[in-house]
């Protein structure tokens, strides 16, 4: 093969002088045709509920035609993976990054201006949670690469010690994962890459520039308009009563009895025996919707793990969506009433935090699995669970603002710490966690939050600054 072949992958030359490409060449083309179909079908379908066909249809090709390079869906969607991850590896190699930062910031704004990435791995992280996805093995070992490769890159720069590398890198990919979901949900408030940048200059020990001062955005957390603007409801002696962050009012139209809306329909009360298979029905759909998501779960499937027919399933919930309403403020009760409420001051309730995780995931397991799962696929605008979960990340933060903003008034949150900014990033945090945790039972949600929360208020009085695992 001469230098010219060589230059054209070897390609024979037609009558007018073109170089025809090769089998090989020909097949990385289609290869490329068929993960880009994939890639779109993944955002705009949701994973679950994609097919080979759906993607040979998208490609322009037929369905043995898709099989022949990809044998099945799973094949598939790691391959989407991995093309996007070796983007980033191949870019973090040649790409300089801002003196005393990580580059997290500058990854995470190179992946918002990629079409489809953050809409993928959003859902991704939280629907590969449960072991039986197709994913969930590889997407355990890509958090356990991601964590060791920060870890290390902390201990090379020297900006932690050795044995606080490994939790140090957890907390930092939990927050970024927390945040990109929240910000997914409130794209106006929330400044992920300026919130990172902080994050990482406080890390690596460089001054930071918070979002609440020069990376803010109109609104944002530490913002003018932000959560730690925002005032509590009066009465609520300057804080939010713990239950808020969880509650809304019920949307027209919500059904099982319950609904209160303005002209919203009642169904009639329930016998006894309607209650109890309308309570079967709720715990089979949880179960359900937690280990395949929502778009996921057909009502056939919660109708045959219920024992009924589907048209009883109807008669019983009125809607999938009405269905899914239902789900959720289960899990919200069971919360909710699992314990005692905090006593004490901000900084109390702030440090009892971690508590109410144990006892979450000690309790209802499948709960937590639950809400990972629904908050990221929950994350596309339209999703029936979406403004369920704006709602709830808005409230959310403006309480744990209300929390924070106590603390400073108490003395316990540093003049530097913008309440707004840090109640984003504890829920980020808590909730990057959670997704960790699934994927890793050696991830320890509470005693991690402990550390967030020791490193943001001071460590509590009886425990030592490291009273934390130095590896998970």
């Amino acid at each position: 093969m001469g230098k010219h072949d060589e230059a054209t992958g070897g390609g024979a030359r037609s009558l007018d002088g073109a170089i025809a490409p090769t089998r090989q060449a020909r097949s990385a083309l289609t290869r490329a045709r068929i993960l880009d179909a994939a890639q779109a079908a993944f955002v705009e379908q949701g994973i679950a509920a994609v097919s080979l066909r759906d993607v040979a249809e998208r490609a322009g090709l037929s369905h043995p035609g898709v099989l022949r390079h990809y044998a099945s869906l799973d094949a598939l969607l790691g391959a989407v993976v991995e093309r996007l991850d070796d983007a980033n590896a191949d870019w973090i190699e040649h790409e300089s990054v801002p003196v005393g930062t990580l580059g997290a910031a500058a990854l995470a704004r190179r992946n918002a201006a990629a079409p489809g990435y953050l809409e993928l791995f959003t859902a991704l992280s939280g629907e590969a949670t449960s072991r039986s996805h197709p994913a969930h093995d590889m997407m355990r070992a890509r958090y356990a690469r991601v964590r060791a490769s920060i870890a290390d890159e902390l201990v090379a720069r020297a900006a932690v010690a050795a044995s606080d590398a490994s939790w140090s890198a957890t907390l930092l990919i939990a927050g970024w994962d927390g945040l990109q979901v929240q910000q997914r949900y409130a794209p106006d408030s929330i400044d992920l890459v300026g919130e990172l940048e902080a994050r990482e200059r406080r890390l690596m020990g460089a001054p930071a520039r918070t979002p609440s001062s020069d990376t803010a955005r109109p609104g944002g957390p530490g913002g003018p308009t932000g959560p730690g603007a925002r005032t509590a409801p009066e009465g609520a002696g300057g804080m939010l009563a713990p239950t808020v962050l969880l509650e809304q009012p019920e949307p027209p139209g919500a059904g099982g009895g319950t609904a209160t809306g303005a002209g919203a329909p009642q169904r009639p009360a329930a016998s006894a025996r309607g209650a109890r298979r309308h309570e079967a029905i709720v715990e089979a759909a949880t179960e359900l919707f937690a280990r395949d998501g929502f778009t996921g779960t057909s009502l056939a499937a919660i109708a045959g793990r219920t024992g009924i027919s589907k048209a009883t399933l109807l008669h019983h919930v009125g809607s999938k969506a009405e269905l899914l309403t239902e789900v959720l403020r289960h899990r919200d009760r069971l919360t909710i009433t699992g314990g005692a409420p905090a006593r004490g001051g901000a900084t109390d309730r702030l440090r009892s935090l971690p508590a109410t995780a144990e006892r979450t995931a000690a309790a209802h397991p499948g709960l937590v699995e639950l809400y990972a799962v629904l908050s990221c696929e929950g994350a596309t605008p339209g999703h029936p669970a979406h403004e369920y979960f704006a709602h709830r990340f808005r409230e959310t933060r403006r309480y744990f603002a209300s929390l924070l903003q106590g603390a400073r008034d108490e003395g316990s949150l540093a003049p530097d710490r913008d309440p707004g900014s840090e109640a984003a990033w504890l829920l980020a945090v808590w909730d990057g966690l959670q997704i960790q945790s699934l994927y890793d039972p050696a991830v320890e949600v509470a005693r991690l939050l402990r550390r967030h929360l020791d490193d943001v208020l001071g460590p509590a009085e009886g425990r030592a600054p490291r009273d934390i695992p130095s590896a998970v």
